[in-house]
């Protein structure tokens, strides 16, 4: 498909495309001819928060997995894996996890 633009309609064009991240003039044309409009969200809150909640949900993991391996501190905590741990790491684990 090809079709012609004046110089004007050309830097509206540009003017418009230059508001988001794409630079092929394909992509763009195609997008607004299929959808009408393009909508860029920049929310630097919303990705904040995102951030946030990885590293939280990251934080969890890793004091679940602690929390699940057997020490003398806590006995009663069942291990997780098949294989228990040797007595050697087991008297370790305390020192470890300080």
């Amino acid at each position: 498909m090809k079709f012609y633009v004046t110089e004007e309609e050309k830097r509206l064009i540009d003017e418009k495309m230059s508001q988001l991240p794409t630079r092929r003039y394909g992509a763009y044309l195609r997008k607004m001819a299929i959808d009408g409009y393009v909508v860029k969200l920049d929310l630097p809150e919303l990705r904040e928060l995102v951030s946030l909640l990885r590293y939280s949900s990251n934080n969890l993991n890793q004091l679940t997995r602690r929390a699940q391996i057997p020490c003398a501190a806590n006995p009663a905590i069942i291990p997780v894996s098949t294989s228990p741990l040797p007595p050697v790491a087991i008297a370790l684990l305390p020192v470890v996890l300080i």
